[in-house]
This record gives C-alpha cells, structure tokens and sequence, in this order.
C-alpha cells in the first residue's frame, strides 16, 4: 500500500493512450495443488505467461512455454482483485497492474525484461518516489487545502514501440474528480535511473483533466451480469461476452473498452451511461444503435 497523500487536487495533463495488448482477469478461487497457478495471463502468442499463484505460495510466476523465468513473491491480495499484463510488440518486456476492487488503478506496478526473467521495475522504487515527490511539490505550490486523503495509484497503461507508459492517478476520499500525471520510461536503461519522462501538467487546458475514468477502471465496472430488455448477459475478465435468453443458452462475443470507448467484438460504441446499476451504450456510425443494461445477479439470470 502506497503512502496517501493529503490534499484536494493534484495536477492534470494530457492523457496519451497507446496501444498494447492487454489481458486482464480477475481472480476467483480455484481449487490447486500448492505451488500450482491459479490463473494464467498469456501474451498474443502463447508463448510467456504470467501466472498467479493463490495458496500457500502467493507470487506471481513468468513464464515460457512453461519454463518459469522468474518468480515474484507478493501477496496477491483477495478473491476479487484482478490482474493485468500489457506485452510490448517485440516481446521484450511484460507489464503488470495489480488492481483491487476497492477502487481503479494499479496498486503495484512490475516490469519483467524477457526471456531473461529479469525484474526491472518493482513497487516503491525510485520511480514511484519521483512521483510522490513531484505530487507533493505540486500541492506545496497550490497551496492546496488538506480537507481530504488522496490515494496514488500506478499503472502501466500501454507501449509504444520499446517505451512503456505509465499514469499516476490521484483519487479522492471526499470528491469524485481524479487527477493524472503521465510519463513514460526505457526498460533498456530505466535500471540506470535512466530513461525516465515525465509530462508537465497543463492547467490552461481543463478537458485534459482526469473526469474521465481509465480504461482499466471501465472495464472494473463492467464485469458481471446484466440484463437486455430480452436477453441476459454475462460480462466476463477474460474478454469474453456471454448474451441469450438464459445463462446456459448463451453464445460468446470478444469485447474490450479502448480510448473510453467499449468494443463488442470489433464495432466500436460511445459509453454514453455507466453506474453501478445501468450501462447504455450507443453505435458508432453505422445505425448508431443503442443498447441499455441493468445491473443483475447470477440467481437472476441463471437460477440454479
């Protein structure tokens, strides 16, 4: 858990998005033999692996083709967590968010260099303190009021070419607004304390600031069971989409959420309403038609 920080706002900048190949999934109880994955996150090819250890060996294993690399020994924190691995195009490097329900963002945030297993960037190093240190020199010179705890939070949020970039979120306790600070860093040389850029916040430009939800946090939101005017459907961490007229009649779509916007299979849609209870979302193009969704239950829409 990162150190909170005391304040109201925390800078704004403009939010670059990238695209990366990203797995998330989230983390239930599986029955398995001790040291055994519990869930596994595969790159575009198969080929590496992250996988979640949830017994007694809590960590993270990488893995090639089944070869463990390397082993990273972390609490991997309750049932309703959830991971994310973002691969770089060449398969030099794999990203990993730890997120937890409580609240969007990545909690922890690790860099693996492949095949050679190499961890280049773990929590609380030197880059997470660069942070916090330009966060409170940014409160210090708005003289911003203490009336609310802040969270920080670090995501990898995607890459661009040999470049990973990253977001530090600041959520508050007692508003709903969250602001951003973008950067991004070389895998190659960050161990050198190298590599490392951040963005300038930019305050003359106010639609830059953070109202707008984070991919991963939309996607958080999305999972589980909602129900059409006619149909059901089960909106599921491994990317996959279930909708009919029963829970056990139901045929399998893609879907995924880029840039804010909410992909089922390859049309894309405007995120036009998303709370806790309903989810609208309307066609891009095309016949620019609308869906609506109501928030259910597993009872609900597939009784045993």
């Amino acid at each position: 858990m990162k150190l909170p920080l005391t304040c109201t706002a925390v800078f704004a900048c403009l939010v670059l998005r990238f695209a990366g190949c990203a797995a998330l999934i989230c983390l239930v109880p599986a029955a398995s033999i001790a040291g055994e994955p519990s869930e596994k996150l595969f790159s575009p090819d198969k080929r590496y692996s992250v996988e979640i250890l949830r017994n007694s060996e809590q960590g993270l294993l990488v893995r090639q083709s089944g070869k463990t690399l390397t082993k990273i020994s972390t609490p991997v924190g309750p049932a309703d967590s959830s991971f994310e691995a973002l691969w770089s195009s060449d398969d030099r490097y794999v990203a990993v968010n730890k997120q937890r329900s409580s609240r969007p963002g990545g909690d922890e945030m690790w860099i693996i260099a492949l095949p050679s297993g190499h961890v280049v960037r773990k929590p609380e190093d030197s880059l997470w303190n660069d942070l916090e240190e330009k966060a409170g020199a940014f409160i210090d010179e708005k003289h911003l009021s203490e009336t609310g705890k802040v969270f920080l939070t670090l995501t990898a949020i995607g890459w661009e070419k040999n470049r990973l970039h990253f977001r530090l979120e600041a959520g508050f306790s007692q508003v709903e607004d969250r602001y951003l600070f973008d950067g991004s860093l070389d895998p190659a040389i960050y161990a050198e304390g190298q590599g490392v850029t951040f963005y300038t916040p930019k305050e003359s430009e106010p639609e830059r600031n953070s109202n707008k939800p984070a991919d991963s946090a939309i996607k958080q939101k999305l999972l589980g069971y909602w129900k059409f005017p006619k149909a059901v459907c089960y909106i599921a961490a491994d990317g996959k989409m279930y909708v009919g007229p029963q829970k056990n009649e139901t045929e399998a779509s893609r879907w995924n959420v880029k840039n804010g916007k909410f992909y089922w299979g390859n049309v894309p849609y405007t995120i036009v309403t998303l709370t806790d209870n309903k989810f609208v979302f309307q066609e891009i193009g095309g016949q620019k038609e609308t869906f609506t969704l109501i928030r259910s239950t597993k009872e609900e829409v597939g009784p045993e």
